[in-house]
């Protein structure tokens, strides 16, 4: 999984509900020069907001997107848990220290489907799908931010809509690596590496329904080298 960094502006504050609006990658290439291409963007809506990129500290979810001239616009929905107990100090504590302003990035966490090098240096990221977006407290690009937290009843309801869909969105600068990637993939063609991305985060049952007609076409032993592709983009290497 890759980060892209970002910081937040908060311009308002609603405690009634807890909606963030705000800026989650710009176009801009980070202080790494890499960019992410911001047509090549995809991923499905809602998806997870989590608290500095532990995946045991979800606080929320991210309930809308669009592409604007800013790059990708975010709206999310932290969670207001009335039992008391360690889960909703935890999330009453981040979302005060986001309110607050003591907490200004933004990372969006993802794999990368396809990228070229920059001549320049740097990488240039065009096809990624996006897994989660966290609050955190140090950014690489400087220029996306929270603009925004009101009420839910004038948030989210232009964008997200009912149920799942895949979005395509517009944004950019990332700090991204795709070396350890690249080696389990040597042998790997264009198409091979899209499907390793595919069943990187996909359940059992979908991972299986993607698999099973690459085996019968290609065998047993190039699908396991899409699986470990797939455990690569994962993290489990």
């Amino acid at each position: 999984m890759e980060k892209a960094y970002s910081t937040l502006t908060i311009k308002s504050v609603d405690n009634e509900k807890r909606i963030i609006k705000g800026v989650a990658s710009t176009i801009s290439p980070d202080r790494a020069n890499d960019i992410v291409e911001p047509s090549g963007m995809l991923f499905d809506l809602p998806f997870p907001f989590l608290w500095q990129h532990d995946h045991s500290k979800p606080i929320g979810n991210v309930v809308a997107a669009k592409r604007s001239s800013k790059g990708l616009e975010i709206e999310v929905q932290i969670a207001k848990i009335k039992e008391a107990g360690s889960l909703k100090d935890q999330v009453d504590y981040c979302w005060n220290a986001i309110k607050e302003g003591l907490v200004r990035g933004l990372s969006i966490g993802f794999i990368p489907l396809d990228y070229d090098i920059r001549s320049g240096g740097g990488i240039h990221y065009t096809a990624t799908e996006i897994f989660e977006v966290s609050a955190v407290t140090i950014p690489c690009n400087a220029q996306a931010t929270i603009t925004e937290i009101k009420r839910a009843s004038n948030a989210g309801v232009r964008l997200s809509g009912s149920g799942h869909r895949t979005v395509k969105l517009n944004t950019g600068g990332v700090k991204l690596s795709p070396i350890s990637a690249d080696i389990v993939a040597d042998d790997l063609n264009h198409q091979e590496k899209l499907l390793a991305a595919q069943i990187a985060y996909a359940d059992p049952v979908k991972r299986k329904s993607l698999l099973e007609p690459f085996i019968q076409e290609f065998g047993t032993a190039q699908a396991d080298k899409v699986r470990l592709m797939a455990d690569s983009l994962r993290g489990d290497l």
